[in-house]
């Protein structure tokens, strides 16, 4: 059995205080670990889904899971680098399903993906995944594969996006019908800075 320790460290989106690894443990958990940092050590990366309820400003009741990220301590304990409770889409009712994949490639690279099915309201399915690497002392975003497919029409988009290279291919055809050629576009991206962790919500 791992020990668990937990740092006092606020993430970026800050609430009051973190939740620790032992409260984290009883929740119903998606985890990976791997070597984020490349010190030779796994570290440990959570989406822990609450098993509660929250409320918006309006009093409506909503779902939202939290991302927790942990370094190892080399004796098979973690200590939280960061937690983030605001960058998960948020599910309100039972009308629209998300699902969540975590993942830690062998070259530590951090793969975050989300997925969404409506069962009422729209015929959109869509599903990203958010491709991050450590560096500079944070988690920045350096890649995004991102696919939506109309579930009425077959109509289907795949983007694929390098935030290192500032290239972008997006393709489009059609899932129903094989006789449409997919069309695939490149595009350039505006210079600028790669983006952190915690300062935008997955999914938009």
């Amino acid at each position: 059995m791992l020990l668990l320790t937990a740092a006092t460290v606020y993430a970026q989106n800050a609430a009051s205080q973190d939740y620790s690894l032992e409260t984290l443990a009883s929740w119903n958990n998606i985890e990976a670990k791997g070597d984020l940092n490349k010190d030779g050590i796994n570290d440990w990366v959570m989406i822990s889904h609450p098993p509660y309820k929250m409320k918006d400003e309006d009093g409506d009741e909503y779902s939202q899971p939290v991302l927790t990220i942990c370094w190892g301590n080399g004796d098979g304990s973690f200590t939280i680098f960061r937690q983030y409770r605001d960058v998960m889409p948020v599910s309100y009712g039972d009308d629209v399903v998300l699902e969540w994949t975590v993942d830690i490639t062998p070259r530590g690279v951090l793969n975050i993906g989300v997925s969404s099915f409506a069962t009422a309201g729209s015929w959109e399915t869509w599903q990203e995944t958010n491709v991050l690497r450590y560096q500079n002392g944070d988690f920045f975003l350096i890649g995004k594969e991102e696919s939506s497919l109309m579930r009425n029409t077959g109509k289907k988009v795949d983007t694929s996006t390098n935030y290192l290279t500032g290239k972008r291919c997006t393709t489009t055809g059609n899932e129903f019908d094989r006789s449409v050629t997919p069309r695939s576009v490149w595009t350039r991206l505006p210079k600028g800075d790669l983006k952190k962790l915690g300062t935008w919500q997955l999914g938009q």
